[in-house]
Parts: structure tokens; C-alpha cells; sequence
């Protein structure tokens, strides 16, 4: 029997045979967190974090438990041929501190929680596992990962190894021998902070369904016969083997320097895969592939077309390939390389949306020009006339102005709901003539706004409009009731435009600037009626032309063509005095658009476009206040409007004669 120290040793080996409960025994056992065991002294040992050592001198039999976020194995000369296991979940480790490395070792990584009953935590999520302080320190090691995966939401295993090291794969399988079921098989390897899964200078793949992120070998990556590996990220190596195996790569940029000797290789997602040599015998699946560009090239030999799944390749539709195009994808096979590329087939349907900013934009231009032809003349004359009133009918011009303010839907087959508001500013002067008389004069006009844009698949727009211009205005009133006016307009307009589904998962704007012109002429009669009534019959026309432009949408460049707008107005206005300082009036009127389209062009498509064309009505009531001897006139009118300009604009203008 064994007595004294040696029966305590031996007690202490068998309990830690127990408790690692696997089929061999290890020389150094590294606990992971949440272990309740206590130390038993002996020959076992725990380490907390780098405040306490190992001692190895009492018969290799080590035991490591770090519960905070390092377990270093630590002073020694050099950690050679041992056999190592840790079991730790959630915890940064570094296998070997020695001063003089760890080679010839076996390191077993996620062997299952110790004395834990609960199966899923038999699967182990571990952080950083890096083998040697000093990678150039570790050669010669095998790594065994095994039961790591992920668990609700955490991340797993990060492994860095030295460049002669070997990782094997094992995922934590469904059939292990306490009988518990568990979710697999698969090992994901990732961190999404790190550029890499796994740095090492071998890998081995020991069943199939494993995956990982990134891969950085020096060397080989070694698939075992009839398993499948996947790389669902970079893959970087120098031999790939073995046949009856497969590989998936899903991540560009991926190369393998020298052999791709597979049965099967598999190019999915966006991956590209560029390899010295590939194996005569293999078969390349790419059916999956996305991406736009080569998915694999071969160095050295060729590629046997009668081996290549395209699967469905060039009738795939990728309606969201940019902001502005749809996109069909053809794969081609050649001598050495497997092409698959993006033809441009047109714009996407829903960039109309981008267009519609030109349709707000013209809209504010318009309304411009609307409040110059009404209420800018009246309260030009208006002022003029205050003016003679007060005596002061030598004065050379009178300064004027009127504002406005609209909420108005153009219907552009979608539409665009504009809000803005209009300022007419100028200088008025009256000049007799034989026929009567003539108002003339020059003025600023500025009009900002804010529109939102609605397609009819849901796709919206929205943004803001201004304009601001200089032009001249003149009226000439005859004394037998007729009158013609006109004006001519130059300045420029601004808008911007943004959307968040314009493109699927993407945040889309733009800035656009242009010149713009424009004219109008009118032609009316003022007939007396009985008592202090009138009607003013009247036609007009407009015109308004919106400079072409460009913008950069995400890299392509949208062209847009110049906006015309022609418009014709006929209707008349209905006056009743009410007092000697007061009138009131109502009107009807019809408006008919001739043109009003917005085009544009994206590398030589054109983009769906949207018009106003077409007819629309207009309603108008209001009231001038022009008290004698005051310097003071008020014009308050509500216009509203239905067809395919819906809505209403607003007329509250003080005139103040200085």
C-alpha cells in the first residue's frame, strides 16, 4: 500500500484523472472559470492570474485555474513534449510564458466544463487562445480544438499559433458518450474585432461541416477525405488536399501560393480564389458565387469547362447592384480563369425618385413667376398709386413687395407635395401715354421650400428647394379697359434630396444646383360692370427653362436635362367694391401644362421620367384694403387648385408706400 506523501500524490493524480474525464491522462490541465474546486496542494497547482507561478517539480501533474482573464504557464526554461489540456470558457489565455517557448507539444483546447451536468455548457466559447507569448517560440505543436462553437450571441475562439504548429478541427459532435444531444456539428472561429480566426502554419480539417471566418496558414490546410470545410472570409495558404474532400470559399481575395489538390472546390458569396496549380481532377461548383469580377484563377494549367457548375449564371437579375442600375451577371469559363461579370442593363425603376427633386425645384421657380403675374402687379400699382395719393406723384420709382405662401401636390405619375413660400421685392414706376398708361420696373424674386417625393412602390424622397433671381416687370393699362403685361426672369435654383430606401439598407443624397430663365405675357380686359362691380377677363402665358445639371450618386454620375415648362392660363376675376376703400373678388381659371417633364441619363440609360403635364383648375377669393391718404394697402387672397397641380397658395401682402 502506499503511504505518507506518495498515497496523497496518488490520490491527487486519480482525482485529477476524474475530474479532466477524458480517455488519457494530461500532463497539464489548464481549468477554465467557474470552477468551485479548491486547492488540494500537492502536485496541483492554480494560477489566478500572472501573480502566481507554476511549480513543475513534483511529477508533471499540473493544473491551471485561471478565473480572471490569463493562465500563463509560466518561469520555465522551455515547455517541451508535454501534453496539455485546457477547458476554459470566456477567458483570454496564453498557453506558455517560458522564456524559452513550447515545442513538440500537445495542446488540447475545449474538452467539455468540468463537473458541469448541463450540456450546453459543454460547449466551450473561449476569447483569445494564443499558444506562446512569443510566437516564433512555438513550433512543432498540435493544437486540437474541439466543442467550440458560439452560444447566445457570444463570439468563440480566436487561435494564434506558431507557423510549424498544426491545428486540428473538431466540432463538438451529437452522439458524445454521456448521451447529452448537442447542437452542431460546426465550429465558427470568430471575432469580429480581429482581422483572423486562426494564424497558424498547419490545419487540419477532422470532420466535415466545420467553418470559420478568416484563415492564415504558412503552409498547408489538410482536409480529410469526404469532409467539408468552409472559409467564410479569407482563406490564405500555400497547399490545399486532400481528394474526397471539398472546400467552400466565400471571401475575396483569398490565394493559395502553390497546390489546390481538392475534389471538390466550391467559390460562393463574393469570393475570388486565386491558386498556383489546381488539381486536374477537381470540380468547381460555382453556382453561389455573387460577386462581380473573377472568381478563380489558375496559375499554372487550366480550367476543364466540363467540370464547372455555373448553375443559373447569366440570367441572374441583381436589381439593387447600385443606386442607379440593375445589373445581369455572365459567367465565363476560359483557359485559366473563371470570369463572372456585371453588365449594366438599365436604371432601376425607382430612380424616378431621384428626378423628382426637379419637379420641387420648378415648382418654386413657377410659383415665382405666379406671384410677380398677380399679386406682384397689383401691388406695384398699388404702391405707385399711394404714392400720387400723398403727393409725391414726381418721385422716380416706389419701392413695392408681395409674398406668398403654398402647399401644393404636383401629379408627376407619382408625386411631389411642395411647401414654400415666394418674396417679390422691386421698384415701381408709372409713365402716361397716349393710350393710357405704362408700369415698369425692376425686382428681386427669392422662394424656398421643402418637398417630400412618393413613388408608387413605397420608395420616398424628401429634401429642400430655393431660388433666388433678378428680373423686370412691365404693365401697360389702357383707358378703354385692355391691358398687356409681361416680365422676364434670371437667377438660380438649388436643391439637395436624400432617402433611406431608395436602396435596399443604404442611406442615399445628393446636392444640385442650376440656371433658370424665364418669361410671361398677358393680355386682359377690365370691363365696368354696374354699381361698383368688374370682371377682368384675362389669358396668359408662362414659360420657365431650368438649366441642365449633374450629381454623383454613390461614384455613378446622373445627368439631368433641362426642365421646360409652358403653361397657359385663361380665366377671369369677378371685382365688387364694397366701399369707396374696399373690394372684394372671386375667380376661376384653367391651366393647362404643355411640357413640364423632368429627363435624365445615367452612362447613357434613361431614368424613368416624371411630368406635370396636363390640365389643372383654379379657385381664388379675396379682398383689397386701399384706404385714402395712407401709405398703407393690404391684398389678402386664398387660392386653391385641383388636377395635376393640387392645393392651395396663400396672398397676405401689406403694400407700404415710403
Amino acid at each position: 500500500m502506499l503511504k505518507g506523501k506518495k498515497k496523497a500524490l496518488a490520490a491527487q493524480v486519480l482525482l485529477g484523472l476524474m475530474v479532466a474525464g477524458n480517455a488519457y491522462a494530461a500532463d497539464i490541465t489548464i481549468q477554465g472559470a467557474g470552477s468551485t474546486q479548491s486547492d488540494v496542494g500537492g502536485s496541483v497547482y492554480y494560477v489566478d492570474n500572472y501573480n502566481k507561478h507554476i511549480d513543475s517539480s513534483v511529477n508533471d501533474m499540473w493544473y491551471l485555474h485561471g478565473d480572471k482573464e490569463n493562465a500563463i504557464i509560466r518561469d520555465q526554461d522551455i515547455i517541451t513534449g508535454k501534453n496539455i489540456q485546457v477547458d476554459a470558457g470566456g477567458q483570454d489565455f496564453v498557453i506558455c510564458d517560458a522564456s524559452g517557448g513550447i515545442k513538440d507539444s500537445s495542446i488540447t483546447i475545449g474538452s467539455g466544463n468540468f463537473g458541469d451536468s448541463n450540456p450546453d455548457n459543454k460547449k466551450n466559447i473561449l476569447g483569445t487562445i494564443k499558444v506562446a507569448k512569443d510566437l516564433t517560440k512555438s513550433s512543432n505543436n498540435t493544437i486540437i480544438l474541439q466543442r467550440i462553437g458560439v452560444q447566445d450571441g457570444e463570439n468563440a475562439a480566436f487561435v494564434m499559433a506558431g507557423d510549424t504548429d498544426t491545428i486540428e478541427l473538431y466540432p463538438y459532435s451529437t452522439d458524445d458518450s454521456d448521451g447529452n444531444v448537442y447542437p452542431g456539428p460546426v465550429v465558427v472561429l470568430a471575432r469580429p474585432s480581429t482581422a483572423l480566426s486562426l494564424q497558424a502554419g498547419n490545419l487540419k480539417v477532422m470532420k466535415s461541416g466545420i467553418g470559420v471566418r478568416n484563415v492564415k496558414l504558412a503552409d498547408t490546410l489538410k482536409i480529410n477525405p469526404g469532409d467539408l470545410f468552409t472559409v467564410n472570409g479569407k482563406l490564405e495558404a500555400k497547399n490545399v488536399g486532400a481528394t474526397g474532400a471539398k472546400l467552400t470559399v466565400n471571401g475575396a481575395g483569398s490565394t493559395v501560393t502553390d497546390n489546390c489538390s481538392i475534389d471538390e472546390l466550391i467559390i460562393a458569396g463574393s469570393g475570388t480564389l486565386k491558386v498556383g496549380t489546381l488539381s486536374d481532377y477537381s470540380n468547381i461548383d460555382v453556382s453561389g458565387f455573387t460577386g462581380e469580377g473573377t472568381a478563380l484563377v489558375v496559375e499554372n494549367g487550366t480550367i476543364d469547362a466540363s467540370k464547372v457548375n455555373i448553375g443559373t449564371h447569366g440570367t441572374k437579375h441583381e436589381v439593387n447592384a447600385s443606386p442607379l442600375f440593375e445589373k445581369d451577371y455572365t459567367l465565363g469559363v476560359s483557359a485559366n480563369k473563371i470570369t463572372n461579370v456585371g453588365t449594366v442593363t438599365g436604371v432601376r425603376e425607382n430612380s424616378k425618385s431621384y428626378v423628382e427633386t426637379q419637379m420641387a425645384a420648378l415648382a418654386m421657380v413657377a410659383s415665382g413667376v405666379d406671384l410677380t403675374a398677380g399679386a406682384g402687379f397689383t401691388n406695384a400699382a398699388q404702391a405707385v398709386q399711394d404714392a400720387k395719393d400723398s403727393g409725391d406723384s414726381g418721385r422716380s420709382m416706389v419701392p413695392y413687395a408681395a409674398a406668398n405662401y403654398g402647399s401644393m401636390r404636383q401629379e408627376s405619375g407619382s408625386h411631389v407635395d411642395v411647401k414654400g413660400s415666394n418674396f417679390n421685392i422691386g421698384f415701381a414706376k408709372e409713365v402716361k401715354n397716349s393710350s393710357g398708361k405704362l408700369l415698369f420696373g425692376p425686382m428681386f424674386e427669392y422662394g424656398r421650400g421643402n418637398y417630400d417625393s412618393y413613388l408608387d412602390d413605397g420608395t420616398t424622397g424628401s429634401g429642400t428647394a430655393q431660388n433666388y433671381g433678378v428680373g423686370i416687370m412691365a404693365r401697360q393699362d389702357n383707358d378703354n379697359g385692355f391691358y398687356y403685361e409681361g416680365s422676364l426672369r434670371y437667377g438660380k435654383v438649388t436643391s439637395d434630396y436624400s432617402s433611406s430606401n431608395v436602396w435596399a439598407g443604404h442611406d442615399v443624397s445628393y446636392d444640385n444646383s442650376a440656371k433658370y430663365w424665364g418669361a410671361h405675357v398677358g393680355v386682359g380686359k377690365l370691363q365696368k360692370l354696374g354699381g361698383d362691380n368688374a370682371i377682368d377677363l384675362y389669358g396668359k402665358l408662362f414659360y420657365t427653362n431650368q438649366g441642365s445639371s449633374s450629381v454623383n450618386i454613390d461614384g455613378d454620375t446622373l445627368d439631368f436635362s433641362s426642365v421646360k415648362s409652358k403653361r397657359s392660363r385663361i380665366g377671369f376675376r369677378y371685382i365688387h367694391g364694397t366701399s369707396k376703400v374696399r373690394s372684394v373678388y372671386a375667380g376661376l381659371a384653367w391651366q393647362y401644362e404643355f411640357d413640364g417633364a423632368a429627363h435624365a441619363t445615367a452612362n447613357g440609360f434613361s431614368t424613368p421620367s416624371p411630368s406635370v403635364k396636363g390640365s389643372s383648375g383654379m379657385l381664388e377669393l379675396g379682398v383689397l384694403i386701399a384706404p385714402k391718404a395712407s401709405p398703407v394697402s393690404f391684398d389678402l387672397g386664398v387660392s386653391g387648385w385641383t388636377g395635376k397641380q393640387k392645393g392651395y397658395s396663400l396672398n397676405a401682402n401689406m403694400c407700404w408706400s415710403f
